[in-house]
C-alpha cells in the first residue's frame, strides 16, 4: 500500500545526470503526489569524461545554461522543498568541486552529490511507488549515462543495492565515438560490460527474483522501439530485443539508425544502452523486462516528503551507525542535550544555524564516540573516517563529509586546516557549531546526569562568555581544567573563551 501523506506542499526534485538533467515538480497531497511539471534537457555532462579527468568546458556551460532555466521555475518554491542531486559524472570528475560551486550559484540551491548505492536506493523508491504492489521480489535495473544501478527489493524495502561503472554515454564514447556500428565494436563493448557485471550477476541470481523491472530513459527508449516492432506493450521481450540488436548492426552507422519509436535525442547513445541491456539479459537470464515510469526523480520526491514529514532516513542511518559500532547511547544523548543548551544560550544569531544545521549538530553529538570502536587514541579521527566512508542511506557525500568534520573537530587542536567541505550558505556556521560540540563534549566528562545544565552564555563576535551556576565549576574540577585547556585551543583558532 502506498504511503498516505500529511499536509500539502509543492516539491521539486532535480536529477543532474551524466547524460541529461531532469526536474520534476509535484504537489504533495494526503492521497499522494500529483505531478505538475517536468523539464528535461540533454546536457551530456559526462561527455569525454574518464575516471579522474575533468568535465568538458562545453558540457559544463551547457549544464549551467540548463540550471539557469531551471532556476526560474524554482523561484517561487520554499528552499526546503527543493532537492537537487548529482550522480556519476559529478562523482568521478576531477573538477567537480569547482563546477558545483558555479552550479549552486546559478541554480540558487545546494546540489548534493550522492553515492552509487544511495542513487540505487532512491531509484528503487521511485520505481516501487510507480508500480502496483506485488508480493514477490523485484530486480530493478537503471541504465544511466555514467553508471548502471541494480537493486533487489520487495515492496518498498531493498535487500541488495549495487552501482557499476557501465554507463551508456561512457560506453558509446569508448566504442562508437566515430559513429561506426560494426560487429567488432559491438563485440568489444559487450566484453567490457560482461566483465563488469558478471560478479554482481552471479550474486544476485543466487538470491533470485520474481520479476525484472527497467527504469531510466535508456531502457525506456529500447522499450519504445520494441513496442513499435510488435513487442509486448509496457516491456521488452527477448525475441524483439534481439531484432533491435540486429537492426543496429545492419545500420552500420549511428546516423543511419532509423528505428520506429526511437526519439532523436536518444539516437546518439542508443547503441551504448542496447549493449548494456543485452549483457543484462544474458547474465541475468531474462526473458522479459517490465518498464517502470518512476526512477530517481520520483525517489527524490519521496525522500523529500520523508524529511518534511519527520521521517528523515538520515535519522535512521544515524541510529543504525550508533548501534552498529556499539556507541554509548546515553552519553550521546547527554552531549546532544548540552549542545542544545549551549546553542540556545548563545543564540541563533551567533551561529546563524538553520534547522538543517541543528540536525547535524545533534547527529554529530550522538555519534561523537563512534571511533571508540577502533581505538581510544585518536577516536575523534577514527569516528570521522567511519562516518565519511560508510554507506549511510539518505546522506549525500557532502553531508557525510560535513558530519565527519564536526566529529573530527570535537577535541584536540581545532582542525581548521582539515575543513575541506565546500563553502555554501548552510555551511557558514560550521566553525561555531563545532565549538558548541566541543564544549558539550568536555562538559560531560563525568558521564552522569542528562546533559541539561543551568548555564548562561553570550557571544560577541569571536568572544564567548560562559556563566555557570554558583559552585558548579568548583564541584567539577575536571571540567574546569578542560575549559582552561579549551581556551588555549580556541585562541589558536581565533576565538576567545571566558568562563566563571
Amino acid at each position: 500500500m502506498k504511503k498516505a501523506f500529511t499536509g500539502e506542499a509543492t516539491l521539486a526534485a532535480l536529477d543532474l545526470g551524466s547524460n541529461s538533467f531532469h526536474m520534476i515538480i509535484a504537489r504533495l497531497r494526503p492521497d499522494g503526489l500529483v505531478i505538475l511539471d517536468r523539464l528535461r534537457e540533454m546536457v551530456r555532462l559526462g561527455a569525454g569524461l574518464r575516471e579522474g579527468s575533468c568535465l568538458d568546458p562545453a558540457a559544463s556551460e551547457r549544464a549551467l545554461g540548463c540550471l539557469h532555466c531551471f532556476r526560474e521555475r524554482l523561484s517561487a518554491l520554499n528552499p526546503q522543498s527543493v532537492r537537487a542531486v548529482g550522480t556519476s559524472a559529478l562523482r568521478e570528475a576531477g573538477n567537480a568541486r569547482e563546477f558545483l560551486l558555479r552550479a549552486e550559484r546559478v541554480l540558487g540551491h545546494p546540489i548534493h552529490v550522492i553515492s552509487g548505492t544511495e542513487e540505487a536506493r532512491l531509484i528503487y523508491a521511485g520505481v516501487a511507488y510507480s508500480l502496483p504492489p506485488r508480493a514477490g521480489r523485484r530486480l530493478v535495473v537503471d541504465i544511466g549515462g555514467g553508471s548502471t544501478e541494480f537493486i533487489l527489493g520487495r515492496g518498498f524495502e531493498t535487500c541488495e543495492l549495487a552501482s557499476t561503472g557501465a554507463g551508456c554515454v561512457a560506453l558509446t564514447e569508448r566504442y562508437f565515438a566515430a559513429g561506426s556500428l560494426n560487429t567488432g565494436a559491438f563485440a568489444a563493448a559487450r566484453l567490457e560490460v560482461l566483465r563488469r557485471l558478471e560478479p554482481l550477476a552471479v550474486r544476485l541470481v543466487r538470491i533470485g527474483w520474481d520479476e525484472a523491472i527497467g527504469a531510466s530513459g535508456g531502457i525506456r527508449s529500447v522499450a519504445s522501439v520494441a513496442e513499435r516492432l510488435g513487442g509486448t506493450p509496457g516491456g521488452i521481450d527477448k525475441a524483439t530485443f534481439e531484432v533491435i540488436q540486429r537492426r543496429l548492426v545492419e545500420a552500420k552507422q549511428i546516423g543511419e539508425v532509423h528505428l520506429p519509436g526511437l526519439a532523436a535525442r536518444h539516437r546518439p547513445i542508443f547503441a551504448g544502452s542496447v549493449v548494456i541491456l543485452a549483457a543484462v539479459f544474458e547474465l541475468f537470464g531474462l526473458e522479459r523486462m517490465q518498464i517502470a515510469d518512476g526512477a530517481l526523480r520520483e525517489g527524490l520526491l519521496l525522500d523529500l516528503v520523508g524529511r518534511l514529514d519527520k521521517e528523515d532516513l538520515r535519522e535512521a542511518s544515524v541510529r543504525q551507525m550508533a548501534l552498529r559500532f556499539h556507541t554509548d547511547v546515553a552519553q550521546g544523548a547527554r552531549v546532544a542535550n548540552t549542545a542544545a543548551v549551549v546553542h540556545a544560550a548563545l543564540g541563533k544569531e551567533w551561529t546563524g544555524a538553520e534547522r538543517e544545521d541543528m540536525r547535524f549538530l545533534d547527529w554529530a553529538a550522538r555519534l561523537h564516540e563512534l571511533g571508540l570502536a577502533v581505538a581510544h587514541s585518536g577516536y575523534h579521527r577514527h569516528g570521522a573516517y567511519l562516518v565519511e566512508n560508510a554507506d549511510m542511506p539518505g546522506f549525500s557525500r557532502e553531508e557525510q563529509r560535513w558530519l565527519a568534520w564536526l566529529i573530527r573537530a570535537q577535541r584536540k587542536p581545532y582542525p581548521d586546516t582539515d575543513f575541506q567541505v565546500r563553502a555554501r550558505s548552510w555551511y557558514c556556521s560550521s566553525r561555531r557549531l563545532a565549538i558548541i560540540l566541543r564544549l558539550a563534549v568536555l562538559l560531560n566528562r563525568s558521564r552522569t546526569g542528562d546533559g541539561h545544565l543551568d548555564l548562561k552564555a553570550r557571544a560577541d563576535g569571536n568572544q564567548i562568555h560562559l556563566l555557570f551556576s554558583p559552585g558548579w565549576l568548583s564541584a567539577h574540577p575536571l571540567s574546569a581544567a578542560d575549559l582552561a585547556r579549551e581556551k588555549q585551543f580556541l585562541l589558536q583558532a581565533g576565538f576567545s573563551l571566558d568562563f566563571a
